[in-house]
């Protein structure tokens, strides 16, 4: 939101909202009951459309590689399945985010 909101008329908009989209559900599925679960999102203090998408590369890393660690640690299998598609996903958004970025 930080990203599509300091940049509103970027050529990435399209992704940018994609993956904001993939967030959402990726919340939903890690709390059905409608809280806020464990996403944060910290204001992009990028000053450039390709500055702001290496930031959240960077993050969609990060959170991938936790995914992962949730995964592995969770006593419960549904729980695993779930976090283990939500940090594919994430993963997934890395190369995207960089293919975004100007030549």
């Amino acid at each position: 939101d930080a990203v599509l909101a300091a940049f509103p008329q970027n050529p990435q908009a399209a992704l940018l909202q994609s993956i904001r989209e993939h967030h959402v559900r990726h919340r939903q599925a890690l709390d059905p009951s409608g809280g806020e679960g464990a996403v944060a999102e910290a204001p992009s203090t990028a000053a450039t459309l390709d500055a702001a998408l290496t930031e959240l590369a960077a993050a969609e890393r990060s959170a991938s590689r936790r995914r992962v660690r949730e995964c592995v640690d969770s006593t419960d299998p549904e729980q695993a399945r779930v976090l283990a598609l939500v940090a594919a996903a994430e993963a997934a958004h890395v190369p995207a985010l960089r293919a975004a970025q100007a030549p």
